[in-house]
């Protein structure tokens, strides 16, 4: 098949091009402005509220698969585990699988790169808070 820059047939039909959202998430409220600081009790049920509103939104689009990373900094990997352990519980409840989780399996965490964005959204396998 042609690649879409080299189409010479115009009634060809390509691929459909895949859509992919990207939703970046900030963790929920800490205890403190500390890098060590956890999630407060509120922080938690944010993340938790955000996991459902995430959820919803992918149901109500028709379905999709959801890949969560996280930053290494306390308060953003509790936040990950909260939304991850919600959105599976979540597809355990689904009657139609409508949503898929991708678990990560990389023994190692390379660094996300976003060149172009936002100085403080570069990479975010740093210790700096997002």
């Amino acid at each position: 098949m042609a690649e879409h820059s080299e189409v010479t047939n115009p009634n060809e039909k390509l691929p459909r091009p895949r859509e992919l959202d990207l939703i970046l998430l900030r963790h929920g409220q800490a205890e403190s402005q500390e890098k060590t600081a956890r999630l407060s009790e509120l922080g938690k049920q944010q993340a938790e509220t955000a996991a459902i509103a995430l959820f919803k939104s992918i149901v109500d689009q028709g379905g999709g698969v959801i890949k969560i990373v996280r930053s290494p900094v306390l308060r953003a990997r509790e936040t990950g585990d909260i939304v991850e352990a919600t959105i599976e519980r979540l597809i355990g409840e689904q009657k139609e699988p409508l949503v898929r989780l991708l678990k990560s399996t990389a023994k190692t965490r390379e660094p996300l790169r976003a060149p172009g964005l936002m100085p403080r959204l570069q990479n975010f396998s740093s210790t700096d808070p997002v």
